[in-house]
């Protein structure tokens, strides 16, 4: 995306935060932002900010790996597996004999 800047939103996200929490973070800042900037869009009022084209990032899609090794992840991997892949996602997984353990949450101590 290389438009102008409408509207932002920030949130604090830690270390500990899982999927299923930062997607429902991003969805009230989506509804803030749109409540906000949709009747000024619609009236042509919107503000427009150029994009640093200095400060842009790109989105690379990662191939996702949701299965846990157990005898190659480190616990922090897997933490960081389990946390990532909660819902909205798949789950992280642990597979044995054909059969699949999926695993939502976790607490690293």
């Amino acid at each position: 995306d290389d438009g102008d800047i409408i509207g932002q939103d920030e949130f604090a996200i830690s270390k500990t935060t899982d999927s299923s929490e930062l997607y429902d973070k991003v969805t009230k800042s989506g509804q803030k932002l749109i409540t906000k900037y949709l009747p000024l869009l619609v009236k042509t009022r919107a503000p427009r900010i150029k994009q640093n084209e200095t400060k842009k990032t790109l989105f690379t899609k990662p191939k996702l790996d949701n299965k846990i090794d157990l005898d190659a992840d480190s616990l922090k991997t897997i933490d960081t597996k389990i946390r990532a892949f909660t819902r909205p996602y798949n789950w992280a997984f642990i597979e044995r004999d054909g059969e699949k353990l999926r695993i939502w949450n976790s607490s690293l101590e």
